[in-house]
């Protein structure tokens, strides 16, 4: 029995075992279950006005089932809004922002964007297989829109 005293083992005055009937019936009674440990005392409730209020206040009403289902809906709401709050946020940490100021590194990625920055960043563009001849105009007109972009370095044929 995982309820009975520990210190003694089952079948000492301390650990009655009374049918179930029986003990239903006496709870039913408004008694102490009889099957419940009787050489420990309960123990007190020492909790302050949060503890009371909690208890006293807001438990009986989380049990009705009216509240229990608002709070339901309540909180699938909130992690809802939540979820969409958190899929609209826009991606802006880089892998600048999680190193100190004082790093040897950050120091070599500032002189490296101070003397190549201008540059650009290399990007190759591949195609895959497809319909050649229908795409071909946005196939040649693809350098022209590269040339836009800041970030990247002019465009060329080189293969």
């Amino acid at each position: 029995r995982i309820d009975c005293c520990f210190c003694l083992p089952s079948g000492f005055l301390c650990c009655p075992t009374v049918p179930k009937e029986d003990a239903d019936k006496a709870v039913e009674e408004g008694k102490k279950d009889p099957n419940q440990m009787c050489c420990c005392a309960a123990p007190k409730h020492t909790g302050g006005r949060i503890g009371t209020f909690l208890e006293h206040v807001v438990a009986p009403q989380l049990v009705k089932k009216p509240v229990a289902a608002a709070v339901c809906v309540l909180f699938c709401a909130l992690c809802g809004i939540c979820a969409w709050q958190a899929s609209s946020l826009a991606v802006q940490d880089t892998e600048r922002r999680f190193l100190p100021d004082d790093s040897y590194l950050l120091t070599t990625l500032k002189k490296s964007d101070e003397y190549f920055g201008s540059n650009g960043k290399p990007v190759n563009i591949m195609t895959v297989e497809g319909d050649y001849f229908a795409s071909q105009k946005a196939l040649v007109g693809i350098g022209a829109v590269m040339a836009k972009v800041e970030d990247v370095m002019p465009p060329t044929t080189d293969a």
